[in-house]
């Protein structure tokens, strides 16, 4: 899913964000982050609460991040870029990815996104 990013995205909107990615994949992560930036790929992160001690993602570049709310945790993050939405399951430590491509549901989840950005904190 990270290659396709590489590949579709000029922004990357992400909802729930867990740090998983730092740990169970640190060393893809630091590639696809480092070729991210060379393509100038946007990423806007909206970290699950109970992962607000994950203070990495403010030092990536081209990268704002801000935090949901205490409540509003689940086990699933959404990654929304170009057409596409994938949602992804982490259990015990492996991604499980559910890729929707399809515009109108993309630029939906894209508007949804916007609300819980205003919304949530810094």
């Amino acid at each position: 899913m990270r290659n396709d990013v590489l590949r579709n995205a000029d922004e990357l909107l992400l909802i729930g964000g867990k740090g998983k990615e730092y740990t169970e994949l640190k060393y893809y992560f630091a590639n696809f982050d480092r070729d991210r930036v060379k393509k100038k790929i946007k990423w806007k992160i909206l970290v699950d609460y109970t992962a607000r001690a994950i203070k990495a993602n403010k030092k990536l570049q081209l990268t704002e991040v801000k935090y949901l709310p205490k409540g509003y945790s689940t086990p699933t993050v959404i990654n929304v870029y170009s057409d596409r939405v994938v949602t992804v399951l982490w259990q015990d430590n492996i991604p499980l990815c559910f890729m929707i491509i399809n515009k109108a549901v993309a630029d939906s989840y894209r508007k949804w996104f916007q609300l819980l950005w205003k919304f949530s904190s810094d």
